[in-house]
């Protein structure tokens, strides 16, 4: 729906009139998802849906964690 962090997905399922649940529900089921062997089948179910809906030419996913604010410039970061 939107990229964000499993705290701030809560309001996005709220959004979506999905049942609530607590963080600490959403982190156990991720921690489930990473060691149980479940990527390759979400990203087929993904890859499917998105093949029902018209088909997928590209996806890009920024996973870039990282925010620089600098006044003056380092060899690590660059001002704008």
């Amino acid at each position: 729906m939107e990229p964000t962090s499993k705290l701030d997905s809560l309001p996005v399922l709220a959004d979506l009139g999905a049942e609530l649940v607590s963080y600490k529900t959403i982190d156990r089921h991720v921690r489930m998802f990473e060691s149980g062997g479940y990527r390759d089948g979400v990203a087929e179910k993904c890859s499917s849906y998105a093949t029902d809906c018209g088909g997928l030419s590209l996806l890009l996913y920024d996973v870039t964690t990282l925010y620089f604010e600098a006044e003056s410039e380092d060899d690590l970061r660059k001002v704008g």
